[in-house]
C-alpha cells in the first residue's frame, strides 16, 4: 500500500510539472475583424489554462492598454491613417497555422506576464512569434521617432522566466536583425517563427519584453508591439510539413565541416532563406542568401555531432532536409 501511495505521489508531481495544454486563443469568441484589449475590472484573462496579464484604462473614448490582447484582424499591412486598429494586426494576416485568433503583446511595466496554472512550476516548450505591421513599417521606412534600420540595428523579444524560488533566467528572439556587416544577411521576421522557451526550465511565470538598438532614456523607439500564438504548443518543424519534390541537392551528408545546397531550378531574384534547427526544433542559424552561383555553402564547424534540420525557402518552395554532422 505504501509503494502504491508513493507511485501516486510521483505521478501527481509529474502531472503537475508537465502540462500539455496550449494557449491558442481560439477560446475567445470575437466578431470578425475585431479584438479584445481587456476590461477595467480585471487584470488579465485565461487561455488554455494560462493567465495572461493585461492593463486596461478608459479615458473618455480613448483606451490605454498594455500586456496581452486578443485579435483576429486579417490585415497584414500597416496603414498609417488607421493606426488605432492596425496596432492589433500581424504581418501574416492570421493566427499560427492559419487559425483565426492570436495575441498582440504591448509590454509595459511587466504587464505582459504569463502565469502558470495554479502558480505551479512547469517547463514551457515555446511559443510562435511574429512582427506587427506597425513595427515592421517603422523598421523599414522610419517614422517621426526613428530613422530606418541600417547595419548594426536590431529588434528582439526577451522572455524572462521566474522559478519557484524567485530565480530568473532569460532568453531572446530577434524579430529584426541588421547586425551583420553583410546587408544580404539582414532580415525582418515576416512569418510565424518558433521561439524556444524550454531553456528557461521550470517556471511559475514568464514575462515578455522588447528591446532594440534604437532607444532613448525612456525606452525603445521601435513601436513596442509583437504577436504570439500557440503558447506551450508544438514546434511543427518537421519533414512532413514541407515540400518533398524539389529540385535541390544537399551534400555531403553526413557532413563534417561544410554542407552544400545546389539549386537545379531557377531561383527568383536569386533570393534564398536558410534556417538551421537542432533535432528539438530550436533555431540555431538564420541567413538570407543572394545566389551568385548555383549553390551555397554552409559552415558547420561550430556544430556538435548530431542530426540537424536545414529549412530552405526560395520562390514559392519551402523544404526541409535532415543532415548528419559527424
Amino acid at each position: 500500500m505504501k509503494k502504491k501511495l508513493l507511485s501516486l505521489v510521483a505521478f501527481l508531481i509529474i502531472a503537475t510539472n508537465v502540462f500539455c495544454q496550449t494557449a491558442t486563443f481560439e477560446d475567445f469568441v470575437l466578431e470578425p475583424e475585431s479584438y479584445y484589449t481587456g476590461a477595467e475590472s480585471v487584470d488579465g484573462f485565461s487561455s488554455g489554462g494560462f493567465y495572461f496579464g493585461n492593463s486596461y484604462m478608459l479615458y473618455g473614448s480613448y483606451v490605454v492598454w498594455s500586456g496581452f490582447a486578443v485579435s483576429n484582424f486579417t490585415e497584414s499591412e500597416f496603414i498609417i491613417s488607421d493606426y488605432p486598429n492596425h496596432q492589433y494586426c500581424n504581418v501574416v494576416g492570421s493566427g499560427c497555422n492559419g487559425s483565426s485568433n492570436f495575441a498582440v503583446v504591448y509590454p509595459f511595466d511587466e504587464t505582459a506576464k504569463v502565469t502558470m496554472p495554479d502558480d505551479n512550476a512547469m517547463q514551457i516548450s515555446g511559443v510562435y512569434v511574429t512582427n506587427s505591421p506597425y513595427a515592421t513599417y517603422s523598421i523599414i521606412n522610419g517614422d517621426p521617432s526613428i530613422e530606418p534600420f541600417t547595419t548594426g540595428d536590431w529588434f528582439k523579444v526577451v522572455a524572462t522566466g521566474k522559478d519557484i524560488d524567485g530565480e530568473v533566467k532569460t532568453t531572446d528572439f530577434y524579430l529584426a536583425d541588421y547586425r551583420s556587416q553583410n546587408s544580404e544577411e539582414h532580415y525582418i521576421v515576416n512569418e510565424w517563427m518558433w521561439f524556444d522557451l524550454s531553456v528557461l526550465g521550470e517556471v511559475v511565470c514568464i514575462t515578455f519584453d522588447l528591446d532594440a538598438s534604437k532607444k532613448n532614456d525612456y525606452g525603445i523607439l521601435v513601436p513596442s508591439y509583437f504577436c504570439l500564438d500557440d503558447f506551450n504548443g508544438d514546434n511543427n518543424i518537421g519533414v512532413d510539413n514541407y515540400s518533398h519534390n524539389v529540385n535541390i541537392s544537399v551534400f555531403p551528408n553526413p557532413a563534417t565541416n561544410y554542407v552544400n545546397v545546389a539549386f537545379n531550378d531557377k531561383v527568383d531574384d536569386n533570393n534564398v532563406m536558410v534556417n538551421i534547427y537542432d533535432i528539438n526544433g530550436k533555431r540555431l542559424f538564420t541567413k538570407r542568401y543572394v545566389l551568385l552561383t548555383k549553390f551555397i555553402t554552409i559552415n558547420l564547424k561550430d556544430y556538435n555531432v548530431g542530426v540537424y534540420l536545414i529549412d530552405i525557402q526560395y520562390n514559392d518552395v519551402r523544404t526541409i532536409q535532415k543532415i548528419i554532422k559527424k
